[in-house]
């Protein structure tokens, strides 16, 4: 084996002859990611507030993302957008829950 492999790593990778990752070195030096993509995005929906002057019926209102977000999808479903309103309606009301019925028993009359 070569005295040194290039890896398309940022860290260098220390095994033994045999291929092992040498005792003490972490086959994973970087590490998890600290965030998923999930809390980040959750991180940038609720940061900062936008401010509307021009709302004429709540004289001006502090808004955060998510509630615009939630305003866009209502108009969109308004207009008849039918993936806002399913978005909105599973939200609300959860998904629906598929159920199997089984009509295997045959009906006497009384």
């Amino acid at each position: 084996m070569p005295d040194k492999e290039k890896t398309t790593s940022k860290h260098e990778v220390i095994r033994n002859e045999k291929g092992q990752f040498v005792k003490g070195s972490s086959g994973n030096p970087g590490g998890r990611p600290s965030k998923t993509l999930t809390a980040l995005l959750k991180n940038r929906i609720n940061e900062g507030h936008y401010y509307d002057e021009d709302d004429f019926f709540n004289e001006g209102k502090y808004y955060n993302k998510a509630d615009l977000i939630i305003d866009r999808a209502i108009d969109l479903a308004i207009e008849g957008d039918m993936q806002a309103i399913k978005w909105i309606f599973e939200r609300v009301d959860g998904r629906p829950i598929p159920m199997r019925i089984d009509l295997i028993e045959e009906h006497k009359p009384i």
